[in-house]
Parts: C-alpha cells; structure tokens; sequence
C-alpha cells in the first residue's frame, strides 16, 4: 500500500511539473512539432522520388537488355540528343542504380528517427494540453 501511494504522489508531482508550462513554453513544443513534421514530409518525398526514379532507371535497363548489341544508343543533353555507346550508358545506370540503392536505406533510416522524435514531442505536448484547465 505505502509502494502505491508513493507512485501516486510521483505521479501527481509529474502533473504538476507538466503544468507549471508557461504559454510560450508551449508555443515552442507547438514549434517543434510542426518543424518535425515538416522534416518528416520532406523525407518522405525524397525517398518517394529516389524509388520512382529507381524504378525508371530499372524499366531504362530492361529496355537496354532487349535491343541488340552494337545498337546506337543516344542520350538526352538539353534539347539535343549525343551518341555514347550502349556500354557506357549502361555503366552510368548502374552507377546511378548503385546510388540511390545506398541512399534509400539511409534517408529510411533518418526518417525512423525522426518519427520516433515526432511521436514523442507529440506525446508530451498532448499529455501538457490534455491536463489544462478548460476555459468555460
């Protein structure tokens, strides 16, 4: 019974430290959730076009597989078109393929922790504004 009463009291003396918060306290958690959350979208779209462009580059070699060899191959540059050997431009896929193959992971990575900082800001800014008193 005294264990109960004591984790009681920790956890009204926590309640109480929670809302201590003064207003502009709050305006800056309120900051940092929206900031997270914006870093949050931002990586989500880049790891979103780093798959698509993927993809493409993945359709672009399947396409090189099928046409014979000795094939003249040519690259967009502007507005014109340049002649590169089919060998090349495969190696520049595979390059561009091995790239995004090793950032995708690490932009996943970033966008977990960043989740798990976002979860966590959110959790105690709603735990600060759930305990408020309400204005009649």
């Amino acid at each position: 019974m005294l264990d109960t009463s004591k984790t009681k009291l920790a956890e009204q003396q926590q309640l109480k430290e929670k809302l201590s918060v003064s207003p502009q306290e709050l305006m800056d958690q309120q900051k940092n959730l929206n900031r997270l959350s914006q870093q949050l979208q931002m990586i989500r779209q880049q790891i979103v076009g780093r798959t698509n462009r993927r993809r493409s580059q993945e359709l672009t070699k399947q396409y090189f597989e099928s046409i014979p060899d000795g094939s003249r191959t040519y690259v967009n540059c502007g507005r014109a078109f340049i002649h590169r050997e089919q060998d090349d431009v495969k190696e520049d896929l595979k390059l561009q393929m091995a790239g995004i193959d090793e950032e995708v992971p690490k932009l996943q990575k970033a966008f977990d922790e960043i989740q798990e900082r976002y979860n966590k800001a959110s959790k105690e800014f709603e735990d600060v504004v759930k305990h408020l008193p309400r204005k009649p």
